[in-house]
């Protein structure tokens, strides 16, 4: 995590809101941060990848089974911080909740390739989030 410490004094509101974004769209049983809006993604990156690298974060996107997938996929790239998208296969039916389509951010462990050659998995998230969060929750 790179000045972690003053990124944090020069954006505290802006990180308050993504502690609270996190709190309230995440799962404790599944990894990654959901999201409904391309916007909510963009303000959340805006932040976090100061704190982490681009490469260490995975994007998913679920498209809305009512909507173009090229057409989601255009919107949400905008907002993505040239971060790449992978498509989910599976579709959103939510039209009320998941208007744009359905968006899961993931952060990769550090040593993901290390880890998914011996666990034998696609893809080794961390839940540092999580901890880090909790955290700054508690502090503020």
């Amino acid at each position: 995590m790179q000045n972690s410490e003053s990124i944090f004094k020069q954006n505290k509101s802006r990180i308050n809101w993504s502690i609270n974004y996190f709190i309230n769209n995440t799962n404790t049983s599944k990894p990654g941060i959901t999201f409904s809006s391309p916007e909510e993604l963009e303000r959340y990156l805006d932040i976090l990848i100061q704190v982490f690298p681009k490469n260490r974060w995975r994007l998913k996107l679920s498209p809305a089974k009512n909507k173009k997938t090229s057409e989601l996929l255009k919107k949400w790239k905008a907002k993505s911080h040239q971060i790449p998208i992978m498509l989910d296969t599976n579709r959103v039916l939510g039209k009320a909740r998941y208007p744009e389509g359905k968006l899961i951010l993931t952060l990769s462990h550090p040593s993901e390739d290390k880890l998914m050659k011996k666990h034998k998995v696609n893809q080794y998230s961390t839940n540092v989030l999580t901890y880090i969060f909790h955290l700054l929750r508690i502090m503020i």
